[in-house]
């Protein structure tokens, strides 16, 4: 077979003293040996594309490995893995770069040009305060917290953490965790702002989740549901605060599959992204103006998500195009 012949040359290669290590080739170099290897036992395109961003982490072990070495990583890892976990592979790859950047995000006025420039808005607006820093305090929490329902609801996070979209604790996970980034990176901010901020955004989102309830057609036992998510809430963040700041050996991977997924091991993957996912964001956060975030001018990543292959299909032992 390509694959038995592949590792007859590499085995050849390795015995007459070809000893070069992945680590001494540029990313690109070492993903041309290990997708030359895929191709020699089989793995079409796709599955060439699919290894080439995981290669291209700096983390991976493979880059240290001679090609003998690297002709059984590409097999047992592309070679034999399902769509499934090449996609799970492609996005750990994508949430481990190191390509962290500000989530700065202009939005908009939700007041029209015409509006603003009008006599009578002008006067309106004065009455009631609207310019006052209060008032843009909730609206800049307002316009985040809607932010973070637009980016949640629309199932692209849910798919790519391998959750259900149409499960109502799916979303609410997701919610809570883009409100504890928030909440965690304003922590530091004891000024009066800070704290006003705070306590308005998550009022947003208590007053989300209540209203996600009678959606869901829960009528009776609201207020039990809405304390018991709350102690979700409060115990996972309490948690990951704990984690950040060294106090114990959990990790925010350990964290998010106790609170959020009942420490079922099954669902190690999804916990595994999701923490992957949260410490990028946090990163991302810390490069974020104060004043930013306040002002709800702030996109939470998309492009991890958005730079993933559509899904492959297999037949047979071989992953095709």
């Amino acid at each position: 077979t390509g694959a038995s012949a592949y590792q007859s040359t590499a085995t050849n290669e390795h015995k007459t003293g070809d000893h070069r290590a992945l680590t001494q080739m540029s990313a690109q170099q070492a993903g041309a040996l290990l997708a030359n290897a895929a191709l020699r036992f089989g793995v079409r395109a796709t599955g060439v594309q699919a290894l080439l961003p995981i290669v291209s982490t700096a983390s991976q072990p493979a880059l240290s490995w001679p090609t003998s070495q690297a002709a059984s990583w590409v097999q047992t890892r592309v070679y034999a893995s399902s769509p499934a976990e090449i996609q799970y592979l492609q996005l750990q790859a994508a949430l481990d770069r190191k390509d962290h950047m500000s989530l700065y995000h202009a939005r908009p006025s939700p007041i029209s040009p015409e509006l603003e420039n009008s006599t009578l808005w002008r006067y309106a607006r004065k009455m009631l305060l609207y310019d006052s820093n209060n008032n843009k305090l909730i609206l800049g929490g307002q316009c985040l917290y809607d932010a973070i329902k637009k980016q949640v609801d629309d199932g692209e996070l849910q798919r790519a953490f391998d959750m259900d979209p149409k499960i109502f604790y799916s979303t609410y996970t997701l919610l809570a965790i883009h409100v504890w980034l928030v909440i965690h990176r304003l922590g530091g901010l004891t000024d009066s702002d800070a704290r006003f901020f705070k306590q308005r955004f998550y009022n947003h989102f208590q007053a989300d989740v209540e209203t996600r309830i009678f959606a869901a057609g829960v009528q009776m036992g609201v207020t039990k549901w809405l304390k018991k998510l709350e102690s979700v809430f409060y115990s996972s963040g309490l948690s990951m605060d704990r984690v950040l700041r060294r106090e114990g050996d959990e990790t925010i991977e350990k964290v998010v599959l106790r609170e959020f997924f009942g420490g079922d091991l099954s669902k190690r993957q999804q916990a595994n992204l999701i923490a992957k996912y949260i410490m990028r964001e946090l990163q991302c956060l810390e490069l974020t103006e104060d004043r930013h975030i306040m002002q709800g001018h702030i996109q939470f990543s998309q492009r991890p998500f958005m730079s993933r292959l559509p899904p492959v299909s297999t037949s047979g032992n071989s992953v095709h195009e």
